[in-house]
């Protein structure tokens, strides 16, 4: 069971991510909805979790990417699939597994980087080629 405050920085967190999602989207070539930029968002806000020493996993499927801490999925492009919020942190159980169906866990943005360019992902979805907008 995750404390209401981890869960509290988690979403904080996360709501930082989002608005650093929605500021660089359309410069890195993806819609309003943020379709398509999961695997990158999910980088980062795994990246930001760490710096909190919440150490979360990038976990995807064939067609999305989202970040687990624990069963817990946090999700901040769930709104490419419609009526999802900007943040969604719930328990895996409550949701049901289309889209949050996990296939693959990464413990780093390193080793998701090679399952993408292993999977052929579309090159403008890999964090490669995203790699300075990450810094920011």
């Amino acid at each position: 069971m995750i404390s209401p405050a981890k869960r509290q920085k988690i979403r904080r967190v996360a709501l930082g991510v989002r608005k650093w999602a929605d500021a660089h989207h359309s410069q890195m070539g993806f819609p309003e909805s943020l379709c398509g930029m999961c695997g990158i968002a999910a980088a980062k806000l795994a990246k930001e979790l760490r710096r909190e020493k919440i150490y979360a996993r990038i976990v995807s499927n064939n067609y999305h990417a989202f970040v687990m801490y624990g069963e817990m999925i946090i999700d901040i492009t769930a709104t490419q699939f419609g009526k999802y919020p900007q943040v969604m942190v719930r328990n895996q159980n409550k949701l049901k597994k289309n889209h949050w169906d996990k296939l693959y866990s990464h413990r780093s943005a390193s080793a998701f980087q090679t399952y993408q360019r292993d999977t052929r992902w579309p090159l403008e979805q890999v964090l490669e080629e995203a790699e300075k907008f990450l810094t920011r």
